[in-house]
Formats: structure tokens, C-alpha cells, sequence
């Protein structure tokens, strides 16, 4: 780009020798173990090489593998994902153009950020009550990831409404590879699906935030063969969907695609609805007699093969939330006082997560902490109804892709938490690209140069 300077041009490629030498190195160290492994050292030397050369290119590396939540770093006492490690990357990255090209940088003022902001600073304050304090500080950290600096890297380095649907894209490319492996795991070893996330409700609420993005897609897609694979990855969406035996997913998902509907006119979009809905009521209605039945009842009984009654576990975070109202019980502790069942075969009792995000923000971080969250919740949402409303073509349709997959998250979390299993990261890139649409409705010349 015009203007770098060129001492930092001889810093850069300096960096970037260093790593692809580190990178060969590590690729012929790992031909021991297998020429795979080799094979992904290389693909992951030159992502890196990427990102360093042009920030902006890792937000499509970082889209592809955000909603991973199920391979971490062992050894560690936290979850380190390849999303992770992408997005410190192009942090660094980030900061380093920064320095070269702008004397004085200030923070974008916009009032998500000062909601954000100030949700970071009261979850920081919930350190206090916490038992294990490193562990809470670990969260906090991954609290900043997810509520700061994610959405800040995709509002500052994506520049027009084509870079978001190059990321849009290659988020619905990457869940092609995603799904199928869902899809597998219930039909060959007969297990609820998890695929990428680890977890059957996340992998659930990952999936109701990717039906309506390809859903938007397509309604707007003229070109025969894109329109042909978003059918086709529609239809693998929602068998995978239902593989989850997710409650969560399945509510959030149809609740979005309602929303597309109501938007853009029934008389559009009712023969393709029609197909899903009744693709799904079959789906349904074939798992109704075994496994449907089970998780209806764990709503309510406190003994099941699962994490335990639903409304025992409210309970006990409206308890939390009485005992410590303003800090909370302490960020990350909700599942050290969730105590919901007694372990089989012993008189001890186990602990467990709140199946419901709100509830457990609440009970961990304390009710100023929760209510900043629901103002920047309301604001998020208030904003991109009010550009789909508006009409205005691709960036209105852009708009609605980001409010329907904001609602597959927000209402899916109502019944599980999954913040923290790669659907944060992934929520928090969808409010990053809304703030570049709000910029973009507001100064469209600004945001093209």
C-alpha cells in the first residue's frame, strides 16, 4: 500500500523470511510423524505469510475456521484454536500497519463499542468473587478476544460490500466441509452430531447461524451453478441440523428463517419455505419416538443421561444471581455453584454449565455486566432492522444475512451456552461486519477509499 514506510517494508520482510524458514523446518521435522502433518505445517506457514503481507486477507482464513471449537492446544489451561492463534496473527499484524501508516490512531467512536467496553470492564470486576482467579483471568482475556477485538479487526480492515461477501462466502464454503462430518457421525456411529464444535447444542447453534446466510444468499444469487451448490448445501445444513438433536438449533434456525421470509415477502420465498419446513416436520417426526421424546424431558427431571433438569438449573442461577447481584459469583464460576444432581453411585454432588447464556452472564459477572450486554444487544439488533427496512439493495440484503444469524445466536443461546465453543467468535465477526454496514450507509465515499 502507498505510504508504508520503507524501514518497516525491511522489518516485514524480514519477519516473513523468518517464519517460511521456520516453516520448512517444521514441515521436514514433521515428515517423521506424517507427510499430512507436514502438508499442514506448509498450508499454515503461508496463511501466516499472508496475513503479515496483508492483514485483510486474514479475515477470510480467519472466517473459514472461527466456528471451530472442537481441536485445542493441549496442555494448556484454556481453549487455544486455530481461530486463536489466526486472529492473534492478524492482530499483530494489524498493529504493525497501524504504526507504519498513521501517526496519531484514535478507537472508531461508535456506541457499540462503549457497550463492549464497558461489558469487558464489569466482567474484569467479577474477578473478585472468584475462587480460581487465573482461571478468571483466562476468561477475561478470551472475554476481550471475543467482545473487542474480533469485531474491531473485521470493522477496521474490511473496506466495501464485496470483501463481506467474499467472507460470507467462505464462511458457507467451509461449513460444506463442516456438516457432512455431522451428518456422518449420527448415521455411521449413531451419535448426535458434534462435528466441528465438540458439543451437539453448539454444533446446533453453528448451524442455525449458517442456514440463513446461505438461505439470503441464494434468494439474491442469479448465477445458475452458485445457486445450484447453496440448494444443495441447504439441504445438508438442515440434515445436519437435525442430526444435532439440538432443541436450541432447531428453534433458532426456524425462527430465522421466518424472519428472511417476513422480510423480504412471503410470495418469494413461499415455495422454497414450504420445501424446508416440510423437509424438516419429516425429520422431525422420525425422531420423535426415541431420542426427541428423551430430550423433552430433560427439561424438567433433574436425573437424565444429560447435564440435568433445565429448570433446576435456572433455578440455581437465579440463586447466584440473589446472592451476588452487582460482581456476580465470579467469571467462569457458574459451574462450580451450579450443583444440580447428585453423581451415580456416590453421595457426592456434580456441578455443571447454565444451559442458557443470559442466566449464566448474569450469575457469573453480575447484573451490570448483564444489562450493558442486553443495551448492546438491542442497539446491534436495532440497527441492521432499521438497513434491511430501508431497501437498499445489496447493502439491506447484507443486513438482513447479519440479522438473521445474530438471532440464530442469540436465540439458541437462550437454552444453551456456547459463547465460548467458537459461535462467540463467530457472533462477534457478524457485529464487526454490521458496524462496516452502519459505516457504509453513513459514509459510503469514506469507507471505499
Amino acid at each position: 500500500m502507498n505510504g508504508f514506510a520503507i524501514d518497516i517494508n525491511k522489518n516485514t520482510l524480514i519477519m516473513v523470511i523468518g517464519i517460511a524458514l521456520l516453516g520448512i523446518t517444521l514441515a521436514i521435522l514433521g515428515t517423521n510423524f506424517s507427510y499430512f502433518f507436514a502438508f499442514g505445517v506448509l498450508i499454515g506457514i503461508l496463511m501466516v505469510i499472508s496475513i503479515f503481507m496483508k492483514p485483510e486477507s486474514g479475515l477470510y482464513f480467519i472466517a473459514a475456521v472461527i466456528p471451530i471449537g472442537r481441536f485445542t492446544m493441549p496442555g494448556l489451561p484454556f481453549n487455544f484454536t486455530l481461530a486463536d492463534g489466526l486472529i492473534i496473527i492478524a492482530l499483530f499484524s494489524w498493529i504493525l500497519r497501524k504504526l507504519a501508516y498513521e501517526k496519531k490512531y484514535r478507537l472508531a467512536k461508535d456506541k457499540l463499542f462503549i457497550f463492549l467496553s464497558i461489558f469487558a470492564v464489569f466482567s474484569g470486576l467479577s474477578l473478585y468473587n472468584c475462587q480460581d482467579k487465573l482461571r478468571g483471568s483466562i476468561e477475561l482475556v478470551q472475554t476481550i478476544e471475543y467482545f473487542i477485538i474480533i469485531p474491531y479487526l473485521f470493522f477496521d480492515l474490511i473496506k466495501n460490500t464485496k470483501q463481506i461477501k467474499g467472507i460470507l462466502w467462505t464462511m458457507v464454503i467451509a461449513s460444506a466441509f463442516f456438516a457432512p462430518w455431522g451428518i456422518y457421525e449420527a448415521v455411521v456411529k449413531g451419535i448426535r452430531a458434534t462435528s466441528i464444535a465438540g458439543h451437539p447444542n453448539a454444533f446446533g447453534i453453528y448451524l442455525a447461524m449458517l442456514i440463513p446466510i446461505a438461505y439470503v444468499l441464494l434468494l439474491d444469487e442469479k448465477h445458475p451453478l452458485k445457486r445450484l451448490f447453496l440448494i444443495g448445501l441447504l439441504v445438508i445444513l438442515g440434515l445436519a441440523l437435525m442430526a444435532t438433536i439440538s432443541r436450541a438449533g432447531w428453534l433458532a434456525a426456524t425462527f430465522s428463517l421466518l424472519i428472511v421470509n417476513y422480510k423480504k415477502g412471503i410470495k418469494k420465498t413461499a415455495t422454497l419455505s414450504l420445501v424446508i419446513m416440510i423437509l424438516v416436520g419429516i425429520l422431525v417426526a422420525f425422531y420423535i419416538p426415541n431420542t426427541v421424546s428423551k430430550r423433552i424431558k430433560t427439561i424438567t427431571e433433574v436425573k437424565t443421561e444429560t447435564a440435568g433438569g433445565r429448570l433446576e438449573q435456572y433455578k440455581n442461577a437465579l440463586n447466584m444471581i440473589k446472592s451476588h447481584p452487582f460482581l456476580g459469583v465470579g467469571i467462569n464460576e457458574a459451574v462450580r455453584y451450579n450443583i444440580y444432581r447428585e453423581k451415580k453411585g456416590s453421595g457426592s454432588q456434580v456441578g455443571g454449565e447454565i444451559h442458557n447464556f443470559y442466566l449464566s452472564t448474569a450469575a457469573e459477572r453480575g447484573l451490570f455486566a448483564f444489562f450493558t450486554l442486553l443495551g448492546f444487544i438491542f442497539l446491534h439488533l436495532k440497527r441492521l432492522n432499521k438497513l434491511v427496512n430501508l431497501r437498499l439493495g445489496s447493502l439491506s440484503n447484507l443486513s438482513l444475512i447479519c440479522l438473521t444469524s445474530s438471532l440464530g445466536f442469540l436465540l439458541g443461546n437462550l437454552f444453551h451456552n456456547s459463547i465460548g465453543r467458537g459461535n462467540g467468535n463467530m457472533f462477534m465477526m457478524i457485529v464487526g461486519v454490521a458496524l462496516v454496514l452502519e459505516s457504509i450507509y453513513r459514509h459510503p465515499t469514506v469507507r471505499e477509499k
